[in-house]
């Protein structure tokens, strides 16, 4: 009979064996996420740089700074926002992942797209989806097709805005991301209406 596997070892932080306070770098990560998704930012950015202090592997250091750029990028803290993009692109380029990439180039392209650089929005854009792959992550792959939707509605090419808005849809049901499928019509319909097709 086989001997069953152990579980990897995985970094915790400082505390006694047993401490409820000791956390593992996912469990951080995943702490993190669920702040940052009840809108918590302070705290999830806080929980974030936690993981990132006790991240050893190079993707789990490009999550916790994608973690810390999207805080930063919802309370409109655009600049700081970018430099950790960065530090995330880097470590996600150090750890070889580039749908992690992809993610990351989307979030850059949605804080450009804020600040009014559109040209570099739509390189970002552009770049994530060449960088992600569509069948092991559809959702972000929408996620980069709904920026570049937004990025060509702003500057008042609203076929092009049509099309990607509609790539957008398709990829979004094809993960099943209802919520983000709700946004994708609403982009849409917008978009219609703006060129008075009812």
């Amino acid at each position: 009979m086989a001997e069953p596997r152990k579980k990897a070892a995985s970094r915790s932080m400082p505390g006694a064996a047993g401490d409820p306070a000791a956390r593992t770098v996912s469990e951080l990560l995943s702490v993190a996420e669920l702040e940052a998704s009840t809108a918590n930012y302070e705290s999830a950015a806080r929980t974030y740089r936690q993981a990132l202090d006790l991240a050893q592997e190079p993707l789990d250091r490009a999550r916790a700074h994608r973690g810390i750029g999207s805080c930063l990028e919802e309370t409109g803290r655009w600049t700081e926002a970018l430099t950790a993009f960065e530090d995330a692109a880097q470590a996600a380029t150090q750890a070889g992942d580039s749908t992690e990439l992809g993610r990351i180039r989307v979030k850059q392209g949605k804080v450009h797209l804020q600040k009014g650089s559109l040209d570099t929005a739509v390189r970002f854009g552009t770049e994530a989806l060449e960088l992600i792959d569509v069948a092991a992550d559809p959702s972000h792959r929408g996620f980069a097709l709904l920026l570049l939707g937004t990025v060509y509605n702003r500057s008042g090419d609203l076929s092009r805005s049509i099309e990607y808005f509609e790539s957008a849809l398709a990829a979004f049901k094809n993960a099943g991301d209802i919520r983000s499928l709700a946004k994708a019509y609403n982009n849409l319909g917008l978009t219609y209406k703006q060129r008075c097709q009812w």
